[in-house]
């Protein structure tokens, strides 16, 4: 395999730099680091030099190597000496045994440890599968508080089209213990139009009752995880099925409706809530009228991406709403264009994967691929697909991306899959 060169993150007494490193492979969780000198081939044919093991870690790429003569496993500001094959760097001088970077002075005496404040795979990123929600489900509510992964209601059989079942149960999921657990149910079953967490709170926005457009809801409920209980809001001025939602300066903002025109007071509809005072208000509608489309919020904007348009089109589409001046600006396109992907925001980057064109006029199709936009670039990415083509709803839990259930080539599932991105440091916010 070819040689990769890794910086990972270290915090220390002396100066709290960066270690940069050779190689170094993660397997499982906690993350196992082997550190090799040269090619990957080691990890088959040889000991490791060293390894470190811990929850988490922080890898940005590509990086130099020793600033001295480059023929060691980390790096460190002087030529070549024994710290080039020990297991540490250290920018001053004296040999070092720990796994850390620093600047000890004469002595190498210094005493970082590995940071651990966020997980990252190497190379492209990785999929793993978690443990499966306690109830196979399709169009349901997604939205994390507190760490905790939330799902309400949606479809629980059938192709998910008109009468098929819906539910009204809630699972909560600990990335910690790898767990679900029943919450209270919905007061009404059906499949919620977007979650969005705020204030503490889970918002279900719209909606329809049964995959019908004619069942469509206006409906907002507010779910309080601590008591574990709903509350009734204020509704919409109009029903949304599968909007595009947010959360900026402690307000709602609820854009889209699939179907189009027909199914909406204006097209593009953009509804604004305010928690404070229970009441909603209209802002600058979305240019492009669609419903199902990706989306998440960044630094203060809502992206809004992909999705079905009027007339059953899948789109490319991508446009941001910024509440400072309420107004749109419209950005690079999509690569394809989909309808129902997963979605979530990730360091600042929007995450897209999955999706379908089975809401519109092309021949149906379920995908794998993974988009990602970074605003910085105003341009697109890919990732690792999924190992299983889906479509439904993602979330951002830290700072990777969950993906429970969603339909399937074979129909609804309760699997779900966890996306590792590489080389992330701000968490997300937002996601479908």
């Amino acid at each position: 395999m070819t040689s990769y060169y890794w910086k990972v993150g270290a915090t220390d007494a002396g100066t709290g730099q960066w270690v940069l490193v050779k190689t170094a492979i993660l397997t499982s969780t906690p993350w196992v680091v082997l550190l090799y000198e040269g090619d990957n081939s080691a990890a088959s044919s040889g000991p490791a030099s060293y390894s470190v093991t811990f929850s988490s870690l922080q890898v940005t790429s590509p990086g130099p190597t020793d600033a001295g003569t480059g023929n060691g496993p980390l790096a460190d500001a002087g030529a070549s000496d024994a710290r080039d094959t020990a297991v540490a760097a250290d920018a001053a001088g004296g040999s070092d045994t720990r796994p850390d970077a620093g600047a000890g002075g004469a002595s190498g005496a210094d005493t970082g440890s590995v940071d651990t404040s966020e997980s990252c795979a190497t190379g492209p990123g990785l999929w793993t599968m978690k443990a499966p929600l306690m109830t196979a489900r399709y169009a349901q509510g997604t939205a994390v508080q507190n760490g905790i992964l939330y799902v309400f209601g949606g479809c629980t059989g059938g192709t998910c089209s008109t009468g098929d079942p819906v539910t009204s149960t809630v699972e909560a999921y600990d990335p910690v213990s790898n767990t679900w657990s029943p919450r209270g149910p919905m007061p009404t079953a059906y499949e919620p139009g977007a979650a969005v967490a705020l204030g503490g709170m889970i918002y279900l926005i719209g909606g329809d009752l049964n995959m019908n457009l004619e069942s469509a809801v206006a409906t907002l409920e507010a779910y309080d995880p601590v008591a574990d209980t709903w509350t009734a809001k204020a509704p919409l001025s109009a029903p949304h099925d599968s909007p595009a939602a947010g959360a900026i300066g402690g307000k709602l903002y609820v854009t889209g409706q699939w179907g189009g025109p027909t199914y909406e007071v204006t097209p593009g509809l953009l509804e604004i809530y305010d928690p404070t005072t229970n009441a909603w208000t209209v802002g600058a509608p979305m240019p492009t009228d669609r419903g199902s489309a990706g989306y998440g919020v960044i630094d203060g904007k809502l992206y809004v991406a992909g999705g079905i348009g009027t007339n059953r089109a899948l789109l490319t589409t991508l446009e941001v709403y910024d509440p400072a001046s309420n107004s749109w600006s419209t950005k690079a396109p999509m690569p394809a264009a989909i309808d129902s992907p997963a979605s979530a925001v990730i360091g600042g980057k929007l995450y897209l994967v999955g999706g379908t064109s089975v809401s519109s006029t092309s021949t149906w199709v379920i995908y794998d691929k993974l988009y990602i936009y970074d605003p910085m670039q105003d341009s697109w990415s890919t990732g690792p697909s999924k190992p299983t083509p889906s479509y439904g709803f993602g979330a951002a839990v830290g700072n990777q991306l969950f993906v429970p259930g969603g339909y399937t080539a074979t129909g609804v599932t309760n699997a779900l899959w966890v996306f590792t991105p590489p080389c992330v440091t701000p968490l997300g916010d937002g996601g479908s």
